[in-house]
C-alpha cells in the first residue's frame, strides 16, 4: 500500500510555515515502513510519526541515504531523508 504524505510543519516560534514532503514505499509483515521525507529545500533531518487507521504506530528520523531522485524532489544540497 503507498501513501503520500503531505504535512505542514511549522516554523520556529510557529511564525513561519514550511512545507514537507514525502513518501512511504512499502510496510513489510513486520510493520517496518520505508520511506523518505523533507523539509523542502532543507538538508535537515526531520522527525516522523506513522499512522494506519488513525493509530500511532511509530516514528523516527528521516535521515538516510536514499537515491539521488529524493534530493530533486526535496530541492535539498544532499540525499539522506530516507526512514
Amino acid at each position: 500500500m503507498f501513501f503520500r504524505i503531505l504535512m505542514l510543519v511549522m516554523g520556529l516560534y510557529f511564525i513561519n510555515p514550511v512545507f514537507a514532503d514525502g513518501w512511504v514505499d512499502s510496510n513489510s509483515t513486520y510493520d517496518r515502513y520505508i520511506g523518505w521525507a523533507c523539509i523542502l529545500g532543507s538538508s535537515e533531518v526531520v522527525g516522523i510519526h506513522i499512522y494506519v487507521d488513525g493509530v500511532y504506530v511509530g516514528g523516527g528520523n528521516a535521515g538516510l541515504l536514499r537515491e539521488y531522485a529524493v534530493r530533486d524532489a526535496c530541492g535539498s544540497p544532499d540525499s539522506n531523508h530516507g526512514f
